[in-house]
């Protein structure tokens, strides 16, 4: 569950722990709603603290496809940042002292810019196809068991 949390942190988005992905500002955007809370020990005051947010429930999501993919689900942050009515906040690491920036989640420069010019998954994840190649390769040598 931690991958499909881990792309999330650096949106101004809150969620309750790898599940609720959502903002105030998509009101008629989503049916779903949900009211951040603290939760003592990890995010205390989040982001949207106490106000109503709008977006996506992922508590019934099938972790197994997730899983059997292999892969992180990229489809969500497309959609989230189509529904969004501004933009320019929307990868805004600066709305909470508990996110990153999305290069460092992601781990590529390139991937927020591809994100707002509406760039393809597919074409998206072909250009980060050379570097996990690479990196396969890599780890092979560091493997307990194949």
């Amino acid at each position: 569950m931690y991958v499909r949390r881990c792309v999330c942190e650096s949106w101004s988005w809150h969620y309750v722990p790898f599940t609720l992905l959502g903002s105030p500002e998509l009101k008629g955007k989503y049916e779903f709603s949900y009211t951040p809370t603290g939760i003592k020990g990890m995010a205390e005051t989040p982001i949207f603290m106490n106000e109503v947010c709008y977006g996506l429930d992922l508590r019934n999501y099938d972790t197994e496809l997730l899983r059997r993919s292999k892969k992180i689900n990229i489809q969500w942050i497309m959609e989230l940042y189509k529904a969004h009515p501004h933009k320019e906040k929307f990868f805004d690491s600066k709305l909470s002292k508990q996110m990153n920036n999305i290069e460092i989640q992601i781990g590529s420069g390139l991937f927020r810019q591809q994100i707002i010019d509406g760039v393809s998954e597919e074409v998206i994840r072909a250009g980060w196809e050379p570097g996990l190649s690479e990196y396969k390769k890599m780890r092979k040598k560091y493997l307990l068991y194949p």
